[in-house]
């Protein structure tokens, strides 16, 4: 790994623009105001910023939501960071109830990548914990009170009815409270053996001929659901003030470690008051730098920092492409076609990217960062592997463009919602695909094939992840369209007619294989090297091209 120097050099030239959000702190470019603290203190963190992050930064002093939500537009754009006071609400029952929603707002801001939660208070995870019951859990604190009381008392009377040990409920509960003490924000490698640990507790309470009966009988309580209850009780155990949401929305939502969430790709993380406002930038970077996952993060850092220092795309030309080329290339579409214009920009500059990072990248940089530090000892996982696979590989239907109007073309993948090959006593396990191996000319002009493109069969059947990691870089046999999912591919070709080439990748339609009328649901595409393995081996071309994949040997 690349030392924290190089780290922090990356993660300075990423933070450009800042915004710090508090109910105290003045405009360091405002009127002087008779309680000059706050105003001296929001000053030298005005300063700092500039000082030593070359970063600049505004500071929005807090008078109300409703203020706040008629300057988010100006406040949030183009801002790489948000600084965020914990407790805006200083007269409300819930302090931070205009902090949560300010920090709803950032998550969905395609800009920010950070937000450094600002605080007086000492349990940093207890803010985590509160940031991450207001996003995932959609119950108010009454009705997740009423439905752990509810499964407690339902567990707790067998465990009593069939425990011999003495004091059972209390030991029970010591446990419980044991176990749940810091369950929800560890990772899930520790979330799964703190719950096996539970599970072994629970059956050595019973005796032996009625352990098994009594564990059944606590699985129908809770079901599959024990870390989502686990989860429950410790909000309730901890009494938090948890603001209840009334919309909808969903959020991806992941725990890094005990002290990061990153939500919808925004890095949350909290930041202790007790430090001085000029130290502020340089812990804020310190924070950054532990972020797990680091490679993927520093990566990511170097390109952006690429795109918008070094190439010369941003009115300065693309990569040397005059108006007139442009113009006489997207004339010369039969019909506009967004999704085809993008893969063609696309290929305009990514050689000037890659370019551009073997000449400001340093190669003994990238090789710093791809060395394991002494404690990474762990190798990838096979759903890892394949989740990798599917990034690389695989575009969903959700990640198009033109969803109303795709037109179809080598690579598209679809299931088949009408059974063709599977044995009856395999209906409902194994799914069923096809994909297209017509040319990507005649997928372009279909009628220059009547509209009859080619297509292979491929089922879920007798598949193992573990086989298609092993043999995904020997032939174009599989697939892998998600982390627990991979597609086998017959080594022959079938013609189906599809009158209409554009569709709605949202709406099934039907049509004819083997003379059976057959309903087709689109799920997404093979990226083009990886659909032209496929065509090159169906059509006996033995020539692979893209990456290597990642694999299992």
């Amino acid at each position: 790994m690349i030392s924290t120097e190089d780290k922090k050099a990356v993660i300075y030239n990423a933070i450009n623009s800042a915004i710090c959000i508090d109910d105290q702190y003045e405009s360091p470019y405002c009127d002087i105001p008779e309680n000059r603290k706050y105003f001296d203190d929001s000053k030298e963190l005005y300063i700092s910023f500039r000082k030593d992050g070359k970063c600049d930064l505004d500071i929005y002093k807090f008078r109300g939501y409703d203020g706040f939500d008629n300057d988010k537009d100006f406040l949030l754009n183009h801002k790489d960071l948000m600084i965020l006071d914990w407790e805006l609400d200083a007269t409300f029952r819930i302090k931070h109830e205009s902090t949560l929603k300010i920090l709803d707002n950032a998550v969905a801001n395609k800009y920010i990548r950070w937000v450094a939660i600002y605080t007086n208070e000492q349990d940093d995870y207890n803010i985590l914990l509160n940031i991450y019951a207001y996003f995932c859990i959609r119950k108010t604190s009454d009705e997740l009170k009423a439905e752990i009381n509810d499964k407690l008392f339902e567990v707790l009377g067998i465990v009593e009815e069939k425990s011999e040990a003495e004091d059972v409920e209390t030991d029970f509960m010591k446990k419980l409270n044991d176990i749940v003490s810091a369950f929800t924000l560890s990772p899930k490698e520790e979330q799964d053996c703190i719950i096996k640990e539970f599970k072994r507790y629970i059956c050595s309470l019973f005796p032996q001929e009625d352990s098994r009966e009594c564990c059944n009988k606590l699985r129908d309580i809770v079901k599959d659901d024990l870390n989502i209850l686990l989860t429950y009780y410790e909000i309730v155990n901890k009494s938090l003030e948890i603001l209840h949401r009334v919309d909808e929305k969903k959020y991806s939502v992941h725990i890094l470690g005990r002290n990061y969430l990153l939500i919808n790709g925004t890095v949350i993380f909290v930041l202790k008051k007790e430090i001085t406002p000029d130290d502020v930038y340089g812990k804020v970077t310190d924070a950054i730098c532990n972020i797990p996952n680091q490679r993927t993060l520093l990566l990511s850092l170097m390109l952006k920092n690429i795109l918008s220092e070094e190439l010369g795309i941003g009115g300065k030309g693309l990569g040397g492409i005059t108006d007139r080329m442009l113009l006489h290339h997207w004339e010369s579409y039969e019909e506009e076609n967004i999704d085809n214009l993008i893969e063609f920009l696309v290929l305009c500059i990514k050689e000037d990217i890659a370019e551009a990072m073997r000449t400001y990248i340093e190669a003994e940089k990238i090789r710093e960062l791809f060395k394991r530090n002494e404690d990474e000892t762990e190798t990838a996982k096979e759903q890892e592997l394949a989740l990798f696979n599917k990034i690389l590989t695989f575009v969903s239907k959700e990640k198009l463009s033109n969803q109303e109007r795709h037109q179809i073309k080598t690579g598209d993948i679809f299931k088949l919602k009408t059974d063709l090959h599977i044995p009856k006593e395999k209906v409902g396990v194994v799914e069923e695909y096809i994909i297209c191996v017509s040319q990507s000319c005649d997928c372009l002009r279909p009628t220059k094939i009547h509209n009859n493109y080619a297509f292979v069969y491929g089922s879920t059947d007798s598949v193992k992840l573990r086989t298609a990691l092993k043999e995904i870089e020997k032939e174009g046999d599989y697939s892998i369209i998600s982390d627990n999912k991979a597609i086998k591919w017959d080594d022959s070709f079938l013609t189906v007619h599809i009158e209409n080439n554009k569709f709605n990748v949202n709406d099934d339609f039907a049509v004819k294989i083997e003379n059976k009328d057959i309903q087709l649901e689109y799920v997404g595409g093979l990226k083009d090297f990886y659909a032209q393995r496929i065509v090159n081996k169906i059509f006996n071309h033995a020539l692979r091209i893209g990456v290597d994949l990642p694999h299992l040997k």
